[in-house]
């Protein structure tokens, strides 16, 4: 068994801390490091590599205090779980409790199958395609008005069912919407999502320029938190802008009048009010006129412009 010693500049420098490396068939292994302010997230990312030289490991994750993983995927991110650690140890040496391992778990890219998350059991598919985000430009506005066909109720129903099951995304934005070839767009990345107790959940994860105000204030939250990320989504995806910061002090923001449907017009209004109660419910966005409009599984116009994009790409040869 290989062991990780880790510790940050001051009195952690000779206490020696465990990272577990947690492997899906249960095998647990611990590597050893000595100096964990030069440790990069790439150098994790190596180990796992070796740990698990059949998958390509793109991020790993660790549980905080309420049993919620949290996905680390840079330097930042990984100094934020290691000082999440360090005032864990402090407080379990207060109450003369054994100092726990810290225990993470590689997140790698898998061939097609099926996964359990939460329970759920997830089919997975290959995205020969791309993420929403990464299509649109500014060249692309006239193809604003066509994503909504035959996947006006995709996203959202992904998440009624999400909803249905009390589980939170907790991360919708468009860089999550994948779409390929055939014109079907998914809902992708459930590295923070949540199961709901008692219909509310706390934790400070995701996308902040996605986040509803009651998060960013640090309020508790629930399914509406998803339905105002859902709504600020629609709204970057139809209309490219510089990313969307919203503040909570300030107006939510608004479509430019006269360039949208006004279904469209109003099922971005509904749901990016800014009192949560005053979101629509799940069986409410399923029933709106815009996904209704949409959802009739005729995703040809879309699928032709996807093609047409990745031909135009290919054409203009790397980046």
């Amino acid at each position: 068994m290989l062991w990780l010693l880790c510790g940050p500049s001051g009195a952690m420098d000779s206490q020696a801390l465990v990272i577990r490396i947690k492997i899906p068939d249960g095998v647990a292994v611990d590597w050893t490091v000595h100096s964990a302010p030069q440790l990069l997230f790439r150098d994790v990312l190596d180990v796992i590599g070796q740990v698990l030289p059949d998958a390509t490991t793109t991020a790993f994750e660790y549980e905080d205090e309420d049993g919620d993983r949290i996905t680390v995927r840079s330097d930042e991110e990984m100094k934020a779980m290691l000082s999440y650690y360090y005032s864990t140890v402090m407080e379990q040496q207060v109450n003369g409790q054994l100092t726990e391992p810290l225990q993470i778990y590689p997140r790698a890219c898998k061939p097609p199958g099926k996964r359990n998350i939460h329970g759920l059991k997830v089919r997975i598919s290959i995205i020969v395609s791309g993420k929403l985000d990464g299509f649109m430009n500014e060249q692309d506005i006239r193809y604003r008005d066509i994503l909504g066909h035959g996947n006006g109720g995709t996203v959202v129903k992904g998440l009624t069912y999400l909803w249905s099951l009390k589980i939170l995304h907790r991360d919708v934005k468009p860089s999550n919407m994948l779409v390929n070839t055939r014109g079907q767009v998914k809902l992708c990345d459930f590295g923070v999502s949540t199961q709901l107790v008692n219909s509310i959940a706390k934790t400070y994860v995701g996308t902040n320029a996605y986040m509803a105000p009651e998060r960013i204030s640090g309020e508790q939250y629930g399914i509406h938190s998803d339905v105002w990320s859902l709504g600020i989504s629609f709204m970057e995806v139809r209309r490219p802008l510089q990313l969307l910061q919203c503040i909570v002090d300030e107006e939510s923001p608004v479509l430019p009048a006269g360039e949208f449907s006004e279904p469209f017009v109003h099922f971005i209004t509904q749901c990016m009010k800014k009192q949560p109660k005053e979101r629509p419910a799940p069986e409410d966005l399923m029933g709106h006129p815009f996904i209704v409009q949409y959802n009739d599984g005729n995703a040809e116009v879309v699928s032709m412009w996807v093609c047409r994009m990745l031909e135009e790409r290919r054409s203009q040869g790397p980046q």
